[in-house]
C-alpha cells in the first residue's frame, strides 16, 4: 500500500511513503491498533511539524533527568514519580482528563495495589500509557482472582505472556510481579517470580514493550563478547532482577529460559531499549524519535552502522 497525507485546506493528497508491512495489536478490550513499516522513513522533523510526533522542548538529553531520579530513588513512590516524568518526556504531558474517576476505581472488586492506583489516578484513561505494543495494563474492573490465587495486572492481547501479583499481596506497598508463560499456569506452577515490584515493572513495561513501536525502531545482533561490552556502555537501569529472572520479566511467553540468559534495560540521550543474551543469540533492541539520537547511540557502541537493522 501507499501512505498519503491530505491537505487541511483542500482535497489534495501528497504521497509520503510506501507501506511495507502492517502488524495488528490487541490494544486491550474492544480495541485494536495497527503498526506500519514504511519506506522511505518519514523524517521525524516532518512528523513533528504535522503534529503527529511529540519531541521534548529540551531535546534528547531531557530523557536523562527522570533516569537520574530513578537511579536515586529509594522508595516505590520515588520510582513512580520518576516514571511519570519519563513518560511525559517520551509522549508529552498527561492531562487531567487522562485520570480515572472515583467511579472507575470503584469498579474493582479487589483492593487496588498502591502503585497501580497511582497509575490509574494519573493516566488510567490514557491509551498510549495503558497499552504498550501487544500488552495492556488491566483497568480496575478487570482485576480479578484466578483459580490459582493470582491477579492479572498486565496482559497480552492473546493471553500469551501475562503478569500478575498474588492475591494475598495486593495490599502490599509494592507487590512482586509474576510472569505466566502463555496462559499455561499449570495449576500454579507456571507462575514465575520476576524479583521486582510494580514500581520497577512499570519501567520495564513502558520501555521494553514500546521498543518496536517507533518511530525509529532498530536492532543489532551481537556476540557474547559484545554483549558484555555493550552492557557496560549502556549503564543498565536498576529495574530488573539479576540473572535469568531479568530475561523472564521481558519474555514471559517463553516456557523455558536458561540459567545463563540475561537482559538489561537502558535509557539515555533520547534512546531507550534493552539488551538480551538468550540461548544461541544475543540482540540489542532500541528505539528513538530522532535519527540523530540513533546515530549518536550507534557511534557510542563503536559498531558498524551497516549492522543496524529495522526492528520488525
Amino acid at each position: 500500500g501507499y501512505l498519503f497525507i491530505k491537505s487541511r485546506t483542500d482535497d489534495r493528497y501528497a504521497y509520503v511513503s510506501q507501506i511495507k508491512h502492517v502488524g495488528m495489536y490487541g490494544g486491550g478490550n474492544n480495541r485494536s491498533e495497527a503498526s506500519m513499516d514504511i519506506n522511505p522513513r518519514i523524517p521525524t522533523e516532518f512528523l513533528e511539524e504535522l503534529g503527529g510526533l511529540y519531541l521534548h522542548p529540551d531535546g534528547e538529553n531531557a530523557m536523562n533527568r527522570p533516569v537520574a531520579a530513578l537511579r536515586a530513588a529509594t522508595t516505590p513512590d520515588e520510582r513512580f514519580a520518576a516514571f511519570q516524568d519519563f513518560v511525559e518526556y517520551w509522549r508529552g504531558p498527561i492531562e487531567d482528563h487522562h485520570a480515572l474517576s472515583e467511579d472507575d476505581l470503584a469498579k474493582s472488586t479487589l483492593p487496588i495495589p498502591t502503585i497501580l492506583k497511582k497509575l490509574y489516578c494519573w493516566a488510567g484513561a490514557c491509551d498510549d500509557v495503558m497499552t504498550a505494543g501487544y500488552l495492556s495494563i488491566c483497568k480496575p474492573a478487570e482485576l480479578s482472582v484466578d483459580a490459582n490465587g493470582f491477579v492479572p495486572v498486565c496482559v497480552e492481547c492473546q493471553w500469551c505472556g501475562n503478569y500478575f501479583v498474588r492475591k494475598d499481596a495486593v495490599q502490599d506497598e509494592d507487590p512482586e510481579v509474576f510472569a505466566d508463560e502463555c496462559g499455561e499456569a499449570r495449576n500454579g506452577a507456571g507462575y514465575h517470580g520476576t524479583g521486582i515490584g510494580l514500581s520497577k515493572f512499570l519501567w520495564v513495561y513502558y520501555i521494553a514493550f514500546n521498543v518496536y513501536s517507533g518511530p525509529i525502531s532498530c536492532q543489532i545482533e551481537v556476540s557474547r563478547d559484545e554483549f558484555q561490552k555493550f552492557k557496560d556502555i549502556v549503564n543498565p537501569l536498576p529495574v530488573l532482577a539479576a540473572g535469568s529472572q531479568s530475561c523472564r520479566t521481558l519474555q514471559a511467553y517463553r516456557p523455558e529460559i536458561g540459567n545463563d540468559e540475561v537482559a538489561v534495560l537502558f535509557a539515555q540521550d533520547g534512546v531507550m531499549g534493552y539488551l538480551v543474551q538468550a540461548e544461541g543469540t544475543s540482540h540489542i533492541f532500541f528505539v528513538s524519535k530522532t535519527q540523530h539520537a540513533i546515530d549518536t547511540f550507534v557511534e557510542l557502541l563503536e559498531i558498524d552502522p551497516s549492522r543496524v537493522q529495522d526492528s520488525p
